[in-house]
């Protein structure tokens, strides 16, 4: 068996050094023993179907990570960078994900029931199939838009050519989905009826809600920060508690 050293991010001391067969064992022993892996730099980690309920990920470096049908359940995620992550099929029942930076990463088929995702960045991330219920979700991008009205279109074909039309839209800014449902002001009696079933408190709904009752000819995007409730989300910070060191050299 291997050893892997784990390390956090931004600092030279190490983490945790695990005895293990696979960099994936390696992170469930951690998990299982409640060492907080926050601000942990685990970029590219191999840990599919892994069992990492309750760990500690706050400000962990995720990116690229493989995690496909991993357990995360109550897992917190506040402020961990999860781009280009595969979480396909992935367990993240009631998981911490306020402030994540969730940019393309594949969310397909995850268990994301009583998650919360307020202020996360979903920008072109993928949540086709996933389970929603109960999950307080940032509705600035089109992750979670597209695929609620993709489960309720059913057989109206104008529902669908919408649905077609979001999955297809740039997704380059903040409510940029709300300019093409815009264009569709047969359909948005429907759009938000559907999003107002998914509101919870604090997801800055209310905001979205408005803007598709205004008129058409006046509509212009809300601000970039408008579907967040700030003083309910909290900020937390991942830079790091001690910098690093620098050794300078006396001139010889």
């Amino acid at each position: 068996m291997a050893i892997y050293t784990f390390f956090r991010r931004w600092e030279t001391g190490i983490l945790a050094l695990v005895e293990a067969e696979s960099s994936g064992l390696a992170i469930e022993r951690i998990a299982k023993a409640r060492v907080s892996l926050a601000h942990a730099d685990l970029k590219g980690l191999e840990a599919p179907w892994r069992h990492l309920q309750g760990v500690d990920l706050r400000g962990a470096d995720l990116e690229a990570a493989s995690l496909p049908g991993a357990i995360l359940l109550r897992a917190d995620l506040r402020t961990a960078s999860l781009i280009s992550a595969d979480l396909r099929g992935s367990t993240l029942r009631q998981a911490d994900l306020r402030r994540a930076d969730v940019r393309h990463a594949d969310l397909r088929q995850a268990d994301l029931r009583g998650a919360d995702f307020a202020g996360a960045n979903l920008h072109n991330a993928c949540a086709t199939g996933a389970r929603l219920d109960g999950a307080r979700l940032d509705w600035r991008w089109t992750a979670f838009v597209l695929e609620l009205l993709r489960r309720d279109a059913g057989d109206r074909d104008d529902a669908n050519r919408l649905v077609a039309d979001l999955a297809f839209a740039s997704d380059e800014r903040p409510y940029t989905w709300l300019e093409t449902v815009i264009r569709r002001p047969a359909l948005i009696g429907w759009v938000a009826s559907v999003i107002g079933r998914a509101v919870r408190p604090g997801d800055g709904a209310s905001k979205v809600l408005h803007h598709l009752s205004m008129d058409p000819a006046e509509f212009e995007l809300p601000p970039a920060g408008a579907a967040t409730d700030e003083h309910s989300i909290g900020f937390y910070w991942t830079r790091a508690v001690h910098p690093r060191k620098t050794t300078r050299r006396s001139p010889s």
